[in-house]
């Protein structure tokens, strides 16, 4: 990774290596955002499966339609996917 934040190594990946366009940027920013959000001042990779799921409960609990929460949690899979190929991740939350 050439920075200390991943997110930002991926966004960067996302936009240079597989050309998404803006607008597909613009969503996977801002449910990596939420992310972030989730974390606080734990790193990435210490969010586990269950803060995932309390995310979602709240999600849903806010009026986020399962479409969206499920857009949401696909953007995380895959960051998550992609970061497991940088660095050493005990499990994929």
């Amino acid at each position: 990774m050439t920075s200390t934040d991943p997110i930002a190594d991926y966004l960067a990946s996302l936009e240079h290596e597989r050309r998404l366009s803006t607008h597909t940027l613009r969503g996977y920013t801002h449910e990596l955002d939420e992310l972030k959000k989730l974390a606080g001042a734990r790193p990435l990779e210490k969010i586990t499966p269950a803060d995932v799921r309390v995310a979602v409960a709240r999600a849903h609990a806010g009026g986020l339609s399962a479409r969206s929460i499920a857009h949401r949690l696909s953007a995380w899979r895959a960051f998550y996917r992609w970061l497991a190929g940088r660095i050493e991740l005990d499990a994929n939350p």
